[in-house]
């Protein structure tokens, strides 16, 4: 069950595609003044979708018992792709 929304969009009014990760609501225990959520049998792993509406994403969610983070994302950004680091400087 949808539990709670992260838009991470900068295309606040995109809703017939966007990308979105699905994650299990208690991977998030540890963040300041985060409700605490119960492991539940029936949850995600941590699932990246592309392309889906935000009605999909949320209809999506709702299909599991237990309680259940829904990240968004514009379309045009992968969730899943690698953060780059800053590179290092260097002393000369």
């Amino acid at each position: 069950m949808l539990v709670n929304v992260i838009d991470s969009r900068t295309k606040k009014y995109a809703t017939n595609k966007v990308n979105a990760v699905l994650e299990p609501a208690w991977r998030s225990n540890g963040k300041d003044g985060a409700d605490q959520h119960d492991r539940h049998t029936d949850e995600p792993d941590t699932d990246t979708l592309y392309g889906l509406s935000v009605a999909k994403a949320f209809e999506t969610a709702n299909g599991f018992e237990g309680p259940v983070t829904v990240y968004l994302y514009d379309a045009d950004r992968d969730p899943a792709a690698p953060k780059l680091s800053a590179p290092r400087l260097t002393e000369a």
